[in-house]
């Protein structure tokens, strides 16, 4: 797991001091601020060995978030999206969280190939092509968002949202016109970065 907060504010939540900051916003976000703009708070999967902690933060500070979820290698060595997790999605969305796709196998766009119909370099960092560079087209492309959808709406029984991350956040124009052309909008981070600890907290 690793949260991003979109559009005001970006938590990394790898480590302890991670969590802290998790709680942190948690608090801030369950205060009651003289604020008329939400702060949409998301999690990315990644090898679960925080999941747990995370879910307990959350429902202790009411805080709903939307996770946007790959099957990606877990520390115990399997995926967060296979059965062994199926009870731990099922809970998160009663508790009334969110879901969407981050694709199935973690696909990063590497670049816009030219040519007519759209085709995209990819690489997988998950799955049987993990490292792998290859050509996919847009529809393809397209498949690897829809499979983590379905999936998530296998194991929490709630429809995924019509939303999908790009793993690390890498896009083109050409690649948001042909997601967006098979029904998913990009959601990225805020202008404070990819982790939002890499840059100087009295600027952001």
């Amino acid at each position: 797991m690793q949260p991003r907060a979109s559009l005001l504010c970006s938590l990394p939540l790898w480590g302890k001091a991670g969590v802290g900051a998790l709680a942190l916003a948690a608090s801030i976000a369950t205060a009651q601020p003289a604020c008329d703009k939400p702060v949409y708070l998301t999690l990315d999967t990644g090898h679960m060995a925080v999941a747990e902690l995370i879910a307990d933060v959350l429902k202790r500070n009411d805080v709903k978030v939307t996770f946007f979820a790959a099957n990606e290698k877990t520390k115990e060595g399997g995926a967060s999206l296979s059965r062994d997790w199926a009870d731990w999605w099922r809970a998160r969305g009663t508790e009334g969280h969110e879901f969407a796709s981050h694709t199935w196998d973690h696909a990063y766009w590497v670049a816009d190939v030219p040519g007519k119909p759209p085709r995209f370099r990819v690489r997988p960092s998950a799955g049987p092509d993990a490292g792998k560079e290859s050509t996919w087209t847009a529809a393809e492309y397209c498949r690897e968002i829809e499979r983590a959808a379905l999936r998530l709406e296998e194991l929490t029984g709630k429809a995924p949202l019509p939303l999908f991350r790009a793993p690390g956040g890498k896009t083109s124009e050409r690649f948001l016109a042909a997601t967006r052309a098979c029904g998913y909008q990009h959601v990225g981070w805020s202008p404070a970065g990819f982790l939002g600890d890499e840059l100087p907290s009295e600027k952001r």
